[in-house]
């Protein structure tokens, strides 16, 4: 029993291997995954959460100058009808609330891919690791965006506005938020940051660590994950775009 004990490290010095040591750290987590998913998953929940609570007030703000910019590029015919759909869908509750669930959605569906991504480039490189191992690798990868969550909503509230022009996104930002959304370099800009270059980091050790892939292996295989985020995040921006131009 205290030989066991000695050998299953706990899963807050994990979290805490994320920051000097995450080779070692996936190394762990894939050896014994068991019930190691709860202390990520809490993390970020209430890491989100607290983030979209700090940002509620100016999340709402941001939607009444965002709606006001879409009336105005309207014809006088149909403004009020789109104000009496805009204030239905971009009220307190809704806005707040709605922002939440799709949040863990769009989480719970972002992780999934991750780790179908992972397990298909590990099987590519010969690595006997499991959907379930990496699985749970990828849990413990949403700590840098629940980082940035807190850090953002801190930031909102202290600085009594919203980040204007997330990471990178500064160098294309035309000062128009409507016009700024569906710019695909604005967008992937966006996504250029420090706890994204510390999800990169962890991936490569998850990949090296955990799945045990060789060096130049998991090096392709983080490199471009990344570039499939970034295509995803500029892809989107365009489509909305092209969707807005065609709704006029």
């Amino acid at each position: 029993m205290g030989t066991e004990s000695v050998k299953r490290p706990s899963s807050w010095l994990l979290l805490l291997g994320l920051f000097d040591r995450p080779q070692a750290t996936f190394a762990a987590l894939f050896a014994d995954s068991k019930r190691r998913w709860i202390l990520p998953v809490s993390i970020f929940l209430l890491f989100s959460l607290l983030g979209v609570w700090l940002q509620g007030p100016y999340i709402l703000q941001r939607a009444k100058e965002q709606m006001a910019l879409q009336l105005a590029q309207m014809p006088p015919a149909n403004q009020q009808a789109a104000a009496n759909v805009l204030k239905m869908t971009t009220g307190p509750t809704v806005l707040l609330v709605g922002g939440a669930i799709s949040l863990l959605l769009a989480a719970t569906i972002g992780w999934l891919l991750q780790a179908l991504y992972f397990y298909f480039v590990s099987q590519m490189g010969g690595s006997d690791a499991t959907f379930g191992q990496l699985w749970g690798g990828v849990l413990w990868l949403a700590i840098p965006n629940a980082l940035q969550a807190l850090v953002t909503g801190l930031w909102t509230r202290v600085h009594g506005a919203m980040v204007s022009n997330p990471g990178l996104s500064f160098l294309f930002s035309t000062g128009k938020p409507l016009q700024d959304a569906h710019n695909p370099l604005y967008a992937m800009a966006g996504q250029v940051n420090l706890f994204a270059l510390w999800q990169l980091v962890l991936i490569y050790a998850l990949l090296r660590g955990g799945a045990r892939l060789g060096k130049r292996a998991a090096l392709v295989s983080t490199v471009f994950f990344y570039l499939l985020l970034l295509g995803l995040m500029g892809g989107s921006a365009l489509l909305g775009g092209i969707a807005q131009g065609m709704g006029r």
